[in-house]
């Protein structure tokens, strides 16, 4: 029994980090927009590739199954021309 305890502590400890982890990128992308983008610093269209890139990045990361489509994932990589 003390075996599964372990692992549902284990199991507990993992989702805390991706909480974690997942709050910090979101700060990234949003500290980025008030820094960067809302100052004229650099092209707001940037702020959004950020954006919708760690939304993807969290869906692949977590979501059990994914639709993504490749076209937009080629477009982000590109440098995000065609985030709207």
């Amino acid at each position: 029994m003390r075996e599964v305890e372990a692992l549902l502590e284990k199991a507990e400890r993992s989702f805390a980090a991706a909480d974690r982890y997942s709050r910090h990128g979101q700060e990234v992308v949003a500290q980025y927009g008030r820094h960067f983008a809302s100052e004229g610093r650099l092209d707001r269209r940037y702020h959004r590739f950020l954006g919708r890139a760690f939304e993807l990045r969290q869906l692949a990361d977590y979501a059990v199954e994914v639709d993504v489509d490749p076209a937009l994932v080629s477009e982000l990589i590109k440098g995000g021309g065609g985030v709207p």
